[in-house]
Parts: structure tokens; sequence; C-alpha cells
């Protein structure tokens, strides 16, 4: 064989600062462990949490809460709703400097939503096997606005 090409996979990496993410958990049949019992982990996880990777952990601790909504992007509304008036002050204060008035949304094909996407992307992140590090195809949509 060549011994000069090793055959070596290029990847690039974005790495993101002070951002802030509500993700929307949304429960894919019988087999999906109740949102109840979700939130209490992530309200005590047995591990550190990160975004990525290890040398990225959360600056701050999750709020996770259980929602019940026709559509995402209604839950993650509520959600916005429902923090208390010292989150929802210094949320205001921290996003204000950034003109970040209209929410982006980003969804695959399973919950239900109202948005209609501007563009859809194709990913290979779908776990099909951790143990041999497999992974399908989703779409990933993007959309704008207020529900």
């Amino acid at each position: 064989g060549d011994r000069q090409n090793l055959y070596t996979v290029l990847s690039s990496r974005d790495y993101r600062c002070d951002g802030l993410y509500t993700a929307c958990l949304w429960p894919l049949g019988e087999l999906a462990p109740p949102p109840e019992e979700i939130a209490s982990a992530l309200h005590r996880p047995n591990l550190p949490l990160y975004l990525g990777r290890k040398a990225c952990p959360l600056a701050l601790p999750l709020l996770p809460q259980c929602i019940t909504a026709e559509a995402f992007e209604l839950a993650l509304s509520q959600y916005d709703a429902n923090q208390p008036e010292e989150v929802k002050k210094s949320l205001h204060d921290w996003l204000k400097p950034l003109n970040a008035a209209t929410p982006d949304y980003y969804w695959d094909e399973t919950p239900h939503t109202n948005l209609k996407p501007l563009h859809t992307t194709p990913r290979h992140d779908l776990s099909l096997s951790r143990r041999r590090w497999q992974f399908g195809k989703r779409n990933e949509h993007y959309g704008r606005g207020r529900p």
C-alpha cells in the first residue's frame, strides 16, 4: 500500500460562545421514558453535562419542565412564559444587545409543528449503533418566527 496516504478524514468544527439554547424533547412511542423521569435526571445528573466535548461544560444549570402542547414551538413559548421573573429579566438583559427578538427554530421530522421550514439540511448524525459508531441520515429543518 501507499505508506504516505494515511486515509485521514479531515473534519471542521464550530465552537460557539455565549449561546443560549432551549431544547424540546418530544416522546416517540411507548418506549420513551416518562417526561418526569427525564426532567428529574436533568435536575440531578449523575455525570457532568457538556456540549459536544468535555471541555465545554454548561455555564448555567438546566431548568427542565414538563409541558403538554400541540406543537413544539408552542411548548417552547410556554416554557419561556413559565420562567420566574428574575430569570425572564436576566434573559431579556442578555438577549437585548443581540437583537434576538425573533427566535430561530431547528427540528427534525418527529415533532409536531406549525412552522414552515425556510431550509432543510441533511445531517448524518442519527445514531444507528453506538457500539459500531454507525450513524444514519436525518433532515434538520430551520425556521424563524413566533408561534
